[in-house]
């Protein structure tokens, strides 16, 4: 497959994800019910959905600005929100998720900060977002998990399994993050393979310069241990950001007036969702998400407005960030910044 028929494949999944949500939404002659939700809705509880993405994405920055700091960094805080937004995007069309941080450790090296210091960096924040996401995880099994055993089929066991592979997660970047010898050895390893069969000279050369921003990396990750302070901040930083997050399928209940919902278990059951979304291997998690979201949502929503409710939560928090941040990608100030492959 060539790059340009790669790049339109990673557009088109965004686009065909909603086409079968329309197509859905027309078989079972949800039409009418969406437009007799929309005209029924709170005005100022979408401008309150806005807000809340909006404030993940702020925190998220004010993170990654915060590491750079310590790090030794100095990016302008617009610079590093700028990066977020990119980085929501390549999120949004790579499968897993898995396309926003390369890109964002590209442009953080373009802005002339070092691989290894980049990587460091990084690693560090999705470690404690990690974390963030299991203590949610934790408290909805805890706390939520007679709640939801009653009315999801197998709720416990997919709990259990998503706790456990972000706890995996965590445990693999750690091992990463902290273990030189690890590390080194894995890069020889494979070092050693591409040797066999690929420029021996590029190689070599190439896996020298790699070693010495892995060395650069793991100074970076070991300079933190002095800097427990920091990860308490950005541990209670990341929560909140989550919070925001979960947060907007309640704010999407209110606009339809339903105050009676329970903030507690709204929440759970976004954490939920998100657990359940990570293993689908789609951009964006297609399909899947919507299926997830109908799925524990419909619990709290009534049937006339779950599905309005669904296409709400995806614009906010799938489809607005790659508008946002396809914008950014292709609009900014600084075309170094944003010579990225999409």
């Amino acid at each position: 497959m060539s790059k340009n028929q790669k790049r339109i494949t990673k557009c088109l999944v965004p686009l065909i994800s909603f086409v079968i949500v329309i197509a859905v939404i027309i078989v079972k002659g949800e039409f009418k019910n969406i437009v007799e939700a929309i005209r029924g809705i709170r005005p100022i509880f979408l401008l309150l959905g806005f807000f809340l993405i909006g404030a993940y994405w702020t925190f998220e920055a004010i993170i990654l600005h915060r590491l750079l700091h310590h790090a030794k960094e100095r990016l302008s805080f617009w610079k590093t929100l700028r990066i977020t937004l990119a980085g929501q995007f390549f999120n949004g069309i790579t499968p897993f998720a898995s396309g926003g941080q390369p890109a964002q450790l590209y442009m953080l090296h373009r802005l002339n900060v070092p691989l290894g210091t980049g990587a460091s960096v990084l690693t560090k924040k999705f470690i404690i977002y990690q974390v963030a996401l299991v203590i949610y995880s934790f408290i909805v099994l805890i706390f939520e998990s007679r709640f939801f055993l009653g009315q999801i089929p197998n709720f416990v066991y997919l709990g259990v399994v998503g706790f456990v592979v972000n706890f995996a997660v965590i445990g693999s970047l750690i091992l990463i993050g902290y273990n030189y010898r690890f590390t080194k050895g894995l890069v020889i390893k494979v070092t050693k393979f591409l040797k066999r069969h690929f420029n021996y000279q590029k190689v070599n050369h190439r896996s020298l310069k790699f070693l010495r921003q892995i060395n650069l990396f793991h100074q970076q990750m070991e300079e933190n241990h002095s800097g427990i302070g920091t990860w308490i901040i950005i541990g209670f930083l990341s929560m909140l950001q989550l919070t925001f997050f979960f947060s907007i399928p309640l704010v999407i209940g209110y606009g339809f007036h339903m105050t009676h919902l329970s903030i507690f278990y709204m929440i759970g059951a976004a954490a939920f969702v998100s657990m359940v979304t990570a293993f689908i291997p789609l951009p964006g998690a297609a399909i899947g998400a919507e299926g997830s979201f109908y799925l524990v949502y419909q619990i709290f929503f009534p049937s006339k407005i779950v599905i309005t409710a669904l296409l709400l939560w995806r614009l906010f928090t799938y489809y607005l960030p790659l508008i946002v941040g396809g914008t950014v990608v292709m609009i900014g100030n600084d075309k170094s910044d944003y010579s990225i492959d999409v």
